[in-house]
């Protein structure tokens, strides 16, 4: 049996709040907790847009193409609701479970009947999908049904299977319905009698079944979860000779894909179905990207295989699978009496930051590897940044932040959420990309859908839960990270109001009040973004300004864009009742200068605006070079622009070297006019 090196403490008490506030508030090596999304309403501002079609559009547009591309039927066939064959790739079960745990958040602050229909609906096809043991994996269900665990690198079984109990435990603890968490819970048993205490090293080829367990473990106190996910964490890196693994799994996925033809040639003749419906993607060709892509999955490099987690170093492979692997980790960490993982979490996450991160936040360089190349080797023209990839990111920066309380790992939360994420959907929330370039000649577009859908539901389960990221607490102590409007009322003490005008203005209104006048907030911590260098806060008409500290951190990065400048401004004054605090941060044009390993983008910036990059599209420019203009700095302006279907923005102008305007747009807008060339770097003149 394996060692069981966790601890459960008693609960943690916030003073008067009384009632727990988060799913890890029995976690005994957290700095702080943080107040979930459900005490949260965000509305108004930036943000309640972005939900509000998230919500109305998005969720159900994604339900439709999951529907025409046959992901839900292939749980009716399964269920033996449906005659017909199991279609697509063997991983799809998770892109309709992400879906569910999008539409579980958002119907858990929105009363939509039918959206709650669907949602059981989807339920219902799952138990009816289950195999008696817990098992349910409609690929293998269909096609190899005397077929278990057969493929773990490569054909996502488990990863498939942690996005489904993500997703149940997201509906026990909204609804505390227990239909879900109990297929869940067959499932993770399934899984713990398969593999804990199995003497072979078996880990999943694509990391999320251990967030899940982890998940799992906080709602129902069954210690054997927390395991399992330790040593899933643990065990990976340590396998040898892992390359005759990885080519006995290539083989057998060849010969099972045959099987598969076979079996649909007897069924229908109709190959075309998943053309007319979804996209595949199409990548420029890299010299020597082919050999490079092999050898990272042959030495276990692709899926942080190569070595174990004390062992690495720096960031590798694909990067989905590696900020989900982080992930992880950190959620293990704040489950452990000792610190043993938080020194090397922190490490490689600053290694991240500082030589492996683009301008906007987005993380991974190579297309085909879909992950991370060599120190600085960030591409503009190929670069992959795929939305999951930032989206592992911010989950990965919030465990870590929920461990230190360091303000840096808010800031980076912040400019991934307005930049690399928010990108990847169109303004009516009905296109996606699924990879994020620095560059474009215009050929570039968002499809409505795409064989591997992975971005859509994750983007949608994102921002239904972006209240997660804005307060925490501890005993009488009030952090606030991210300054996005709303209304809170936290535990049975506090409502707050918090009214912002980010990212178009830096203004913020803060308005606390108690339900018992007695009680009192010790301190407020603000966090003071990186992106400016000047902080002034108002209490009843008293006025403090604030410069960032000089500190070792003013290193170059990669991208011009330092998180680790942030810090938290502590306030300490026993706030009493009816407290208003106003808050005003700089907001200036701020040139970025990339790392000069960086050759290609020597004599180039890129241009930000308070938390938002900038891009120049051919469509606001049609007279000018792009992608290979240059401007001059010398005049720069921010005004005010409307956007179509969207709103009133800032635009940036300057001028060109031959002295005609230009205009930069936040690049999280970029290609919602119609197809157009695009940079984010651009040359400057001197």
């Amino acid at each position: 049996m394996e060692k069981d090196f966790t601890k459960k403490t008693s609960l943690k008490k916030q003073n008067n709040i009384g009632e727990k506030m988060s799913e890890n508030t029995n976690s005994p090596n957290i700095f702080f907790i943080s107040i979930p999304y459900s005490q949260i309403k965000i509305n108004n501002g930036f943000w309640k847009n972005k939900q509000d079609v998230n919500a109305e559009k998005a969720i159900f547009h994604q339900w439709k193409m999951l529907e025409k591309s046959g992901c839900i039927d292939n749980f009716r066939i399964i269920a033996k609701n449906k005659e017909g064959y199991r279609k697509g790739l063997s991983y799809w079960d998770s892109d309709a479970h992400k879906w569910s745990e999008a539409a579980i958040r958002i119907s858990s602050a929105r009363k939509n009947t039918k959206l709650k229909e669907l949602i059981d609906l989807y339920i219902k096809l799952l138990q009816e999908a289950q195999d008696e043991d817990g098992y349910i994996f409609t690929y293998n269900q269909f096609f190899f049904p005397e077929t278990k665990w057969k493929n773990l690198l490569i054909e996502h079984e488990l990863y498939t299977a942690g996005h489904l109990i993500e997703a149940a435990v997201e509906h026990y603890q909204t609804t505390r319905e227990k239909t879900f968490l109990q297929i869940a819970e067959k499932l993770a048993e399934a899984i713990y009698i398969q593999f804990f205490n199995s003497k072979k090293i078996e880990v999943p080829g694509h990391q999320e079944i251990e967030i899940a367990l982890i998940k799992l473990f906080r709602v129902n106190n069954d210690r054997r979860y927390l395991n399992l996910a330790k040593k899933f964490i643990e065990n990976r890196g340590r396998k040898k000779l892992f390359f005759i693994q990885m080519i006995k799994e290539f083989l057998s996925v060849e010969e099972r894909t045959k099987e598969v033809n076979k079996q649909i040639e007897k069924l229908t003749h109709n190959k075309e179905y998943e053309k007319k419906v979804m996209s595949d993607l199409k990548i420029d060709d890299i010299p020597f990207l082919k050999f490079r892509f092999y050898y990272s999955a042959l030495t276990g490099k692709y899926m942080q295989h190569n070595k174990p987690f004390f062992k690495m170093k720096h960031p590798v492979g694909h990067s989905v699978r590696f900020t989900y692997f982080m992930t992880a980790a950190a959620l293990l960490q704040q489950e452990l009496e000792n610190k043993i993982y938080l020194q090397q979490l922190e490490r490689i996450w600053k290694e991240m930051v500082t030589k492996y991160m683009y301008a906007t936040g987005g993380i991974g360089s190579l297309p085909m590897l879909e992950g991370f190349g060599k120190a600085y080797e960030l591409p503009q023209k190929y670069a992959y940044c795929e939305t999951c990839a930032a989206i592992g990111s911010v989950f990965w920066s919030n465990e870590l932040l929920k461990l230190t309380g360091k303000a840096c790992y808010s800031d980076l939360i912040e400019w991934q959420l307005y930049n690399a994420i928010l990108v990847s959907s169109s303004i009516d929330g009905t296109k996606y990309f699924y990879y994020n370039p620095m560059i474009s000649n215009g050929n570039y577009e968002r499809q409505n859908w795409y064989r591997t859908a992975c971005c859509p539901s994750n983007y949608s389960r994102t921002i239904a839960k972006v209240g997660d990221y804005i307060y925490s607490m501890k005993e009488s102590e009030l952090w606030i990270h991210q300054y996005i409007s709303n209304s809170s009322k936290i535990g049975q003490e506090i409502n707050l109001s918090l009214v912002s005008y980010f990212p178009w203005e830096g203004k913020v209104k803060l308005f606390i009040n108690f339900k018992k006048s007695n009680y009192k907030l010790s301190k407020l911590h603000f966090r003071f973004p990186s992106w400016t260098k000047k902080m002034k806060i108002s209490i009843n008409g008293q006025n403090k300004e604030f410069n960032h500290q000089t500190n070792s951190e003013t290193i170059t990065t990669a991208s011009g864009y330092n998180p680790l400048l942030s810090e938290y401004v502590t306030l300490e004054d026993n706030f009493s009742n009816k407290t208003e605090i106003d808050l005003e941060f700089q907001m200036n044009v701020t040139k970025l200068y990339s790392h000069k390993k960086i050759k290609e983008n020597r004599r180039k910036i890129a241009l930000s605006y308070g938390p938002l990059v900038y891009c120049f599209e051919k469509i606001d420019n049609p007279n000018s070079k792009i992608p290979f203009e240059t401007i001059d700095t010398s005049q720069i302006e921010v005004k005010d622009f409307l956007f179509p279907n969207f709103g009133n923005i800032k635009i940036i102008e300057t001028r060109n070297q031959s002295g005609e305007k230009i205009i930069a747009t936040p690049y999280f807008l970029w290609e919602n006019r119609g197809k157009t060339e695009m940079q984010i770097w651009i040359n400057e003149k001197i």
